[in-house]
C-alpha cells in the first residue's frame, strides 16, 4: 500500500501475531521503539490497515493481548502510567481507557478475563464484560514478568503466572472465583457509604489467601516467557538460566529440558509440539525439533560448538 507504509521510527520492539477470527485474517502488531505508534497488518500481503495512536514506546509483547470473543479487541497496559487501553482492530482512535492502581509489568485475556502482574508480584483480576476488579492477591515474590491463560479444552480455566522470582505458579479460576465469592458474603455493611467503600477495598486488597495449585522452582533465574499448547496440557517456559524447559500440568513433571547458550527472553511451541522456537539476548533465533531425542547435555554441546565456529569466523 503506497500510501500508508508501515515503517516506525528507531527499532522494532514488538511484535504479536493474532489470529482474529472476525476479520478472517492472521494480524501482525508492532509497536516502534522511539514514538511507540502501533501498526497492524495482514500477514499474507503486508497491507498496513491500521495505525493505532496514543501509544508508548515503553509497551512490551507481555502487556499486549486480545480479549472478546473471536479476538476482537486487544488491550495494552500502558508502561509509563497506571492504565489500560482498549482498541478494536478496524479503528485506530483509542475505544477505551481507563486508570488503575499501579501499574502493570504483565497483562493477558481472554474473552471472559483480563489479569495483571505488578513490580510487587501481585496479581489482578477483572471481569471483562464489567470492568471491575474482581481479585487481587499476592502471585509472586518479586515482579510478574508473564501471564497465561490455558487452551484447548481448559480453555480459560487455567491461569499461569512466570515471575521476577524463577517461579511458574499455577491457579484454578474456580479456587480463585469461589474465594473471592466467599470473602464477599463475609463482608460488613459499614455505617455509610466512604465507610462501605473504604471496607470493600480493604477487603479486596486482604483476600490475598489463594494457593497456586503448582508450583514449579526448577528455573534458577528469572522467567522470561511462558505458552500453553494449543493441543494438549504442556506448557512451555523459558528464562535467564538458558534452559527452555516443557512441563506436563496434569503430572506436574518436567517432559523436556533444553539449554542454550545465552539467556533466553521468549519462546514459543508450535501447535502440533514439534518445534519450539527460542529467543535469546543477544539476538540469536533457535529452532529445536522436540521429536528429536537429544538431551540436554548434547544440545548444549553442539550450541557452544556453533558458537565457537561462528565466534571465529
Amino acid at each position: 500500500n503506497k500510501n500508508r507504509k508501515g515503517s516506525t521510527e528507531g527499532h522494532i520492539s514488538l511484535f504479536l501475531t493474532i489470529r482474529v477470527i472476525e476479520m478472517q485474517q492472521e494480524i501482525l502488531l508492532s509497536v516502534g521503539s522511539i514514538e511507540g505508534d502501533t501498526y497492524a497488518c495482514g500477514i499474507r500481503n503486508g497491507i498496513v490497515f491500521s495505525n493505532y495512536k496514543q501509544n508508548n514506546p515503553s509497551m512490551n509483547r507481555n502487556t499486549v493481548s486480545c480479549v472478546a470473543p473471536n479476538n476482537s479487541y486487544f488491550v495494552c497496559a500502558q508502561g509509563n502510567k497506571p492504565a489500560i487501553s482498549l482498541w478494536k482492530w478496524e479503528k485506530e482512535q483509542t475505544l477505551l481507557k481507563s486508570s488503575i492502581s499501579t501499574k502493570l509489568t504483565a497483562l493477558e485475556g481472554n474473552e471472559n478475563w483480563l489479569c495483571g502482574g505488578t513490580e510487587d508480584g501481585k496479581l489482578l483480576l477483572w471481569k471483562i464484560s464489567t470492568g471491575e476488579l474482581i481479585k487481587q492477591w499476592t502471585g509472586h515474590f518479586k515482579k510478574v514478568n508473564k501471564i497465561e491463560f490455558s487452551k484447548n479444552v481448559l480453555d480459560g480455566t487455567l491461569l499461569f503466572t512466570g515471575g521476577e522470582d524463577g517461579i511458574i505458579n499455577g491457579w484454578l479460576m474456580s479456587t480463585i472465583l469461589n474465594n473471592n465469592a466467599r470473602n464477599s458474603n463475609k463482608a460488613v455493611k459499614g455505617n455509610n457509604d466512604e465507610e462501605d467503600e473504604e471496607e470493600e477495598q480493604e477487603d479486596l486488597t486482604e483476600r490475598d489467601n489463594v494457593k497456586p495449585f503448582i508450583s514449579w522452582s526448577e528455573h534458577n533465574l528469572p522467567i522470561t516467557d511462558i505458552n500453553y499448547s494449543f493441543c494438549s496440557s504442556i506448557l512451555l517456559s523459558c528464562s535467564m538460566d538458558r534452559t527452555c524447559k516443557i512441563w506436563d500440568v496434569p503430572s506436574r513433571e518436567v517432559i523436556g529440558n533444553y539449554v542454550f547458550p545465552s539467556g533466553l527472553t521468549c519462546c514459543s511451541l508450535s501447535k502440533t509440539n514439534q518445534y519450539i522456537v527460542a529467543g535469546s539476548i543477544d539476538g540469536n533465533l533457535y529452532l529445536v525439533d522436540v521429536n528429536k531425542e537429544l538431551n540436554s547435555s548434547h544440545q548444549q554441546q553442539q550450541f557452544n560448538k556453533n558458537k565457537k565456529n561462528n565466534d571465529k569466523n
